[in-house]
């Protein structure tokens, strides 16, 4: 990666890593004060409907149409064009997120029956899922824009505030946790959820008005760049949420079934995979985007290929050192991290059991953020959707049906109760689905592994491509980027499970630090043995910052 790209990295990775770490303290509170019971299930199942509808209707998906599209204007000094295309997108979007809150907010219910429909069963449950939902919906509006005052920022290659508001966000549900549960109960963290939503946009978009930024009350009729957004929106929005639900939305609904607690382990689990996973593939993607599109738009596809090549080994470096901690130390890595007031050991157990299966997916996961950006620079926004609907469809879908069984799965809707199993035979057809019934005794763990196999499928099927798409794509290198990565990795999660059987039986604390610190110091020298660039260059780049500063 050159220069420019690396300095955003570590900004946006530095944020990346406060942001991260203060989602990992929002679900710390919400389990200390909440535990993991039908409460705890209620709130992070009523969560996803609205989150769903973010990832759909805005998220990632309008930034990566909008980014391309914007940062050729501002290159051609179009400014006039480029703020009449941030108005028009502006519009657009709240006259479809507008209507949408109306309508979630009105038909609450009906979604919790079909997103979560193993809470038909527990009234209670169902019941206090949708209230809260109705709650959580107006944070979509305050989202929208915040994602679209963050493609503003990063096309002028500004990352501080955008990183800023991520953080806002998780201290908003951190403060309600703590301030408003004792008063209001669990519904308590709506509150905090829309103030921390407010907060996003308030703290983009004072830095938005110093880049020059013009709003004006139009639609876009017309106007070829809209055109260019809008044609580019519907299918990177489909392919960038086939990511997102598959990861985040799928479980809640298929976990819904496995019981009590069974959504908060698998979302408790989910959060320590973030850590990494948005510390270094968000990071890494959000940093590379603005370059990749440059670089595409202006037709410099040498520097192109390099660029998404290096940005995909990066990944590697990161994600494959933390899976390996994860499925060795997820036990005490868990009770460190959760463990306390209301959830107990088992809790954590729980959780760990879930986040080991997830961490086989880790390295594909951060891997599909950096190669789907290279995609949508090349304004191919089709190839990541149907590769991702495919992996969905024939792997995480069957081996999740697989589990729960086809007899089990129904969904309440105004009432009625349907049986789905009849209407679902087609997913019979994928071998996955016989896998999963094969394996249906790891319960919500099963859930968590038909995630990973459909990650790691879709990363192959994506890089595969990607040798039509941009021929002369080196490949090769990022394999045997890869391969040195994995081996190092072998080494530390030698060292790490060397430093768990030595420390058996010691405070989960001492447990982790010296797993950690193991795995982690095994895999810093044996890639700098094997020559890991990514390696130094992050090092380097830190080390240099570290002397300025003191300098």
């Amino acid at each position: 990666m050159n220069g420019k790209v690396k300095r955003a990295a570590l900004i946006v990775m530095a944020g990346m890593i406060v942001s991260r770490l203060l989602g990992y303290v929002r679900y710390k509170t919400i389990f200390y004060y909440f535990g993991r019971g039908p409460e705890t299930d209620a709130f992070l199942g009523a969560f996803a409907v609205p989150d769903l509808i973010y990832i759909l209707e805005s998220g990632g998906a309008l930034t990566a149409a909008f980014i391309p599209v914007f940062t050729r204007l501002l290159e051609k000094e179009n400014k006039e064009e480029a703020w009449r295309l941030f108005s028009a997108i502006v519009n657009i979007s709240l006259a479809v997120i507008l209507p949408s809150i109306a309508l979630g907010m009105a038909f609450a219910p009906q979604l919790t029956r079909a997103i979560v429909p193993g809470f038909n069963s527990s009234p209670e449950t169902h019941k206090l899922c949708y209230e809260i939902m109705r709650m959580l919906f107006p944070m979509v509006v305050f989202t929208g824009m915040s994602a679209i005052l963050s493609g503003v920022l990063h096309a002028h290659q500004h990352f501080v505030a955008p990183t800023i508001s991520w953080c806002l966000h998780n201290i908003g549900i951190i403060s309600a946790a703590v301030f408003l549960g004792s008063i209001y109960g669990i519904k308590g963290l709506a509150y905090g959820v829309l103030a921390g939503t407010i907060g996003m946009v308030a703290v983009q978009l004072p830095v938005a008005i110093k880049k020059g930024v013009r709003y004006r009350p139009v639609m876009g009729r017309g106007d070829p760049n809209v055109k260019i957004v809008l044609k580019l929106f519907l299918p990177a929005m489909l392919g960038m949420s086939i990511s997102q639900i598959n990861l985040l939305i799928l479980p809640v609904t298929f976990g819904s079934f496995m019981g009590e607690g069974a959504v908060t382990a698998l979302q408790g689990s989910v959060r320590l995979l973030m850590l990494p996973l948005g510390i270094f593939g968000s990071a890494i993607s959000m940093a590379i985007f603005p370059t990749l599109a440059q670089q595409a738009g202006s037709g410099r596809m040498d520097e192109f290929k390099s660029t998404l090549a290096r940005g995909i080994s990066a990944t590697f470096a990161f994600s494959l050192p933390s899976m390996a901690a994860f499925i060795i130390a997820g036990a005490p890595i868990s009770r460190v991290l959760f463990g306390g007031g209301q959830f107990s050991v088992d809790d954590c157990l729980a959780t760990a059991f879930a986040l080991s299966f997830y961490s086989v997916g880790l390295p594909a996961h951060t891997a599909i953020q950096v190669i789907s950006r290279g995609y949508y620079s090349l304004n191919d926004t089709r190839t990541p959707l149907f590769v991702g609907l495919f992996s969905v469809a024939v792997i995480t879908i069957p081996f999740s049906l697989g589990l729960v069984g086809l007899g089990a799965f129904s969904i309440d809707f105004f009432s009625w109760t349907i049986p789905m199993g009849w209407s679902m035979w087609i997913f019979k057809i994928s071998p996955f689905f016989y896998l999963g019934k094969a394996l249906a005794g790891l319960s919500f763990g099963g859930v968590a592994l038909g995630v990973s196999l459909a990650a790691l499928f879709n990363f192959a099927a994506l890089l595969a491509i990607l040798n039509r798409k941009a021929p002369g794509f080196d490949t090769r290198g990022v394999l045997k980027s890869f391969a040195r990565v994995g081996a190092a990795t072998a080494a530390a999660a030698a060292a790490c499970w060397a430093a768990m059987s030595a420390t058996s039986g010691l405070d989960p604390a001492a447990q982790t630090v010296a797993s950690l610190a193991a795995c982690g110091a095994v895999f810093i020298a044996a890639g700098k043995f094997l020559k890991v660039a990514e390696i130094d260059d992050m090092t380097g780049m830190t080390l240099k910052r570290f002397r300025r500063k003191q300098g």
